[in-house]
């Protein structure tokens, strides 16, 4: 990429959003698998906390129960959508066992694909299925030059990785996660408690 963009100066992945507590992989859970996904998986912790995580008056739920909730409304909301990269779904969630549930609206997103296709192997970015049945990006590069760049670079770490020759780095050292940890707790990504909480496990590593 650096020989279009320049150097990167920084960069943040699904990986270490997930090391970092931003995100939660739900991808190898039970339910992710009962409801039939095969590809990684993942929601907001800002989600998981308000809709998957039992809160203190909703007696009678687990966190596997509401899980299921939103991984299968998931699953509907895709198989009636229009094909496109991003599904718009309800789940009705009960926070609140005086009240009944009520219907939250959540967002789905899925980023550029692998996709085999008659001439071989090509990269898909996120499209929105039109009304005459085609296709058009909603998320693409500027020229075909720097798509077919992006997707050469995409390709040849895929093959890399399903050849057994190497791997997607996902381990930081404790020091550059404490320092991305500041910073979700400066631009207010994390509460005090979530911090703490994190900081003190990242510092049992050292």
């Amino acid at each position: 990429m650096d020989e279009l963009f320049g150097e990167v100066f920084s960069s943040y992945s699904r990986a270490q959003a997930i090391d970092d507590g931003v995100l939660v992989d739900v991808s190898q859970s039970s339910e992710a698998k009962e409801c039939g996904f095969k590809f990684p998986i993942a929601m907001t912790r800002a989600v998981w906390d308000a809709y998957v995580e039992v809160p203190p008056k909703a007696n009678g739920q687990d966190v596997k129960g509401r899980l299921w909730d939103v991984l299968f409304m998931l699953r509907y909301g895709i198989q009636r959508s229009n094909g496109g990269s991003i599904v718009f779904y309800t789940v009705y969630v009960q926070n609140d066992n005086r009240y009944k549930a009520k219907p939250i609206k959540l967002k789905s997103v899925c980023g550029p694909r692998i996709v085999k296709g008659p001439t071989g192997l090509f990269v898909s970015f996120p499209a929105k299925k039109q009304r005459d049945g085609t296709h058009r990006d909603i998320a693409f590069p500027a020229n075909a030059d720097t798509r077919m760049m992006i997707q050469r670079v995409i390709l040849a770490e895929y093959e890399k990785i399903v050849a057994g020759n190497g791997s997607v780095p996902t381990v930081r050292s404790p020091s550059e996660r404490l320092r991305s940890l500041e910073q979700l707790k400066t631009d207010g990504s994390i509460n005090e408690e979530e911090y703490n909480g994190k900081r003190k496990e990242i510092l049992g590593e050292l």
